[in-house]
């Protein structure tokens, strides 16, 4: 289990118990239509809550990307259910079946990623270009962020010389120095996007 698929699980279950405390805080009935308002939105964290604690588990072999589509996917989900559930009269019956059709439909497809994911695990098929600097680095690498523009310095970086507003400096967690390309491996792609490497000699050694 690596760490992306801890923090799902924990986000995951701190956003289960977030939503049943605020859902039994809010009146059970919606007054009108004599709906079930508690059971219905509890329905739809309970769905989703189940579906995203699958995909959390299976992070490495989905990648960033492919795992926050399929959480983004099992949010649809939800949202469909409890939208379902709340179609229940009669003059609303197509929209309730349309809705169920579309929680059903996704939910195949969700479960089916998931399984090929299993079945065609990254040995079995040629590693992805993160799988490949995973292991190369020894770190999970998810993403990539190419043809980023640098500048050589004269003097040590420091996070004035690279002028950009609101910018932060990030710490270089991997590197590698490749006969046209220097390779950099940062710890924080899900917040920063990069805006420019700023490189210069130290000793003889590279200093970024």
């Amino acid at each position: 289990m690596n760490g992306w698929t801890v923090v799902l699980l924990l986000a995951d279950v701190a956003a289960i118990v977030a939503g049943v405390i605020v859902v039994r805080r809010a009146p059970t009935s919606d007054g009108i239509h004599g709906l079930n308002i508690r059971r219905i939105n509890l329905s739809a964290i309970a769905y989703t809550g189940s579906l995203v604690a699958l995909i959390a588990l299976r992070t490495r072999p989905l990648g960033m990307y492919g795992t926050l589509t399929l959480i983004g996917s099992a949010g649809s989900v939800g949202m469909a259910l409890r939208f379902g559930m709340a179609m229940d009269r009669p003059d609303l019956a197509k929209w309730r079946v349309r809705a169920y059709a579309g929680v059903a439909v996704f939910t195949v497809l969700i479960l089916a990623t998931l399984v090929a994911s299993i079945v065609d695990p990254p040995g079995h098929r040629p590693p992805t270009m993160a799988e490949r600097d995973s292991a190369r680095f020894g770190v999970d690498v998810y993403d990539h962020e190419k043809q980023v523009p640098s500048r050589v310095l004269g003097h040590r970086p420091v996070l004035a010389d690279a002028d950009v507003a609101g910018g932060i400096a990030v710490p270089v967690a991997r590197y590698a120095l490749d006969p046209d390309q220097l390779t950099l491996v940062v710890s924080h792609d899900l917040t920063c996007l990069a805006a420019v490497v700023l490189l210069a000699p130290d000793d003889g050694a590279l200093d970024v």
